[in-house]
């Protein structure tokens, strides 16, 4: 067995291990968790609980919200500014939301396909794959990211399956989410500080945001969706970046 292959299988087994993990945690906990995200408040409370670990804590919620799609990050992240300011909040819901965006990418990449298939359906994957990968639309991964309305988590999977590099997709994501933290944690912040004035001038600013980003989206979608070119084959060998044969 080469040194490949063997790599190849021990980055199977970690990532089956977190996502398997990641899930059985979430449906383990499920009624705590469903506590914990019921307000900001609960969520602070139980956080501050932990003390000096309270950091680290949230970090590791905020992985957690990104791998299990189906928990809302927003909580998280006004939460983030109220317990530790706006900029050690943006700093950890950012160090969180990409440790979790680096693993979604990687477990698509390494399991494949047939796997987010099942998770997501197949509908659902191959529009989005047919839409990142049309020859016409470059830049379209920053948009999705950007745009309200689009399941960022569910792109960290699909952009796995695609032919953009790791790093690309890094630096994409990052900026893309960079815009709605700084506006949560900056909201939290402002809770905490009882600046209603200055949160809700920013409520406001992001709530016209908002409103013309979903403006934007139904724009953007009217013109890239029936994009079906796909970008031209590479030639040569692939990158050790590229998705597994056959998923």
């Amino acid at each position: 067995m080469d040194r490949n292959t063997l790599k190849r299988i021990l980055l199977f087994i970690l990532s089956s291990l977190g996502l398997f993990l990641s899930l059985y945690l979430v449906f383990r906990y499920r009624s705590e968790l469903s506590l914990l995200y019921s307000s900001p408040y609960a969520l602070r409370t139980y956080i501050k609980g932990w003390g000096i670990y309270g950091p680290l804590l949230f970090i590791g919620l905020q992985i957690l919200q990104v791998i299990v799609f189906i928990i809302p990050g927003e909580i998280t992240q006004l939460t983030g500014g109220y317990l530790f300011g706006f900029w050690f909040g943006l700093f950890y819901s950012l160090v969180g939301i990409t440790l979790g965006s680096m693993f979604d990418f990687f477990v698509a990449r390494v399991l494949g396909k047939p796997v987010v298939l099942k998770i997501f359906g197949k509908e659902r994957v191959e529009k989005f794959i047919d839409l990142m990968e049309s020859a016409q639309a470059k830049g379209v991964l920053l948009f999705l990211f950007i745009l309200p309305g689009f399941p960022k988590d569910l792109l960290c999977y699909l952009v796995g399956l695609t032919r953009y590099g790791f790093f690309y997709f890094l630096l994409v994501s990052t900026l893309g989410r960079l815009p709605g933290l700084v506006i949560s944690s900056y909201l939290g912040d402002a809770a905490a500080l009882y600046a209603w004035k200055e949160a809700s001038i920013a409520l406001v600013i992001g709530g016209i945001l908002f409103v013309l980003g979903i403006w934007a989206r139904k724009k953007f979608l009217s013109r890239h969706t029936k994009l079906k070119n796909p970008m031209p084959e590479r030639e040569g060998p692939p990158s050790p970046g590229s998705p597994p044969e056959g998923a």
